[in-house]
């Protein structure tokens, strides 16, 4: 075959290769189906302030039982460290004159199962202010207070606080992607496959 013959078969090898590319154009592979993954968690603070009542019974400088109502003011972090305080009135039941006993304000640090307590007060039954110490348990409580000049008194007592209460939990799903709060799952959608005509 001469050189110009071999030259018009190249160029029309070529040509028709070019016609024959936009006819396959935009065959591309198979999509991906949608992905779904579970939702992730992230914990956050919250407060859990609620009134208490209860009963203590009392030993030490005045022994018998007082009636107890007060207010709890706590917060709970993410890692469920809880800080805050109460403040409590009591009102003598028996060992006594029926009739007020004392009044306490108390900071609180702890578990939401178990918080310290350090506070002060007055006694009105001693005439005495005083220093407290104690702990609080779920519907538990012991403390010691020390009167001044009068010496201590402890308690054990019940009281209507349970747990504190767990933190929020706030479920989020990556950018780009819906969530399904029914089964706390998140879809990613798929990409669709080439086609043509």
């Amino acid at each position: 075959m001469s050189m110009p013959i071999r030259g018009i078969a190249a160029l029309v090898l070529a040509c028709s290769g070019l016609v024959a590319f936009p006819a396959n154009a935009g065959k591309g592979g198979p999509g991906t189906p949608p992905v779904v993954t579970p939702a992730t968690a992230t914990f956050v603070g919250r407060h859990d302030n609620s009134a208490y009542a209860g009963i203590n019974w009392n030993f030490g400088v005045r022994s018998g039982a007082t009636a107890v109502l007060g207010y709890r003011a706590a917060r709970v972090s993410a890692n469920e460290h809880v800080s805050g305080g109460k403040a409590e009135f009591t009102w003598v039941l028996s060992g006594g004159p029926v009739g007020p006993a004392e009044f306490r304000v108390k900071a609180l640090s702890g578990r939401r199962d178990f918080q310290g307590e350090l506070g002060l007060g007055y006694s009105f039954r001693e005439s005495a202010f005083l220093f407290n110490v104690g702990a609080q348990g779920a519907y538990a409580n012991l403390a010691f207070d020390l009167m001044i000049d009068k010496g201590w008194m402890g308690s054990v007592g019940l009281n209507s606080l349970g747990r504190v209460d767990h933190p929020d939990v706030i479920w989020f799903c990556p950018a780009g992607s819906t969530m399904d709060t029914a089964n706390l799952t998140c879809t990613t959608p798929g990409t669709p496959g080439g086609g043509g005509n």
